[in-house]
């Protein structure tokens, strides 16, 4: 049996997908927030798409299939004068990453327009 793949082993795979100037921490036990500033949507979606094909490619050879390599994404919109408050975020970063156990392709992107949260599409 291959051996267990590891928080840390996850991290380092999703820093190879993104850019140096963006920022991975710890959401909780099982999940990480990404931090990619200024960045489009087609940009985002290439980074979401490369991470998946990074986790799934280290995942391929477990016997059990892992749910790390699904993803949930938000990207921020500015709209008017009223920021998106931080309660708004998190719970967009939840409902996406719920969203992303459900979804065949294994990622869900929600865009967060000034105080609202809709899907984000490309």
């Amino acid at each position: 049996m291959p051996p267990a793949i590891s928080q840390k082993d996850i991290a380092q795979l999703v820093k190879m997908a993104i850019r140096p100037t963006d920022q991975i921490v710890r959401f909780d036990s099982r999940a990480y927030l990404v931090v990619l500033p200024g960045l489009n949507v087609d940009a985002f979606s290439r980074i979401v798409e490369t991470t998946q094909d990074h986790l799934r490619q280290q995942f391929q050879s477990l016997p059990v299939p892992v749910g790390a390599s699904r993803i949930g994404g938000v990207m921020v919109i500015p709209a008017g004068r009223k920021p998106a408050t931080s309660d708004t975020l998190l719970s967009a970063l939840t409902n996406s990453t719920k969203q992303s156990q459900t979804s065949t392709a294994g990622i869900s992107m929600l865009a967060v327009i000034g105080k609202k949260i809709q899907p984000l599409t490309a």
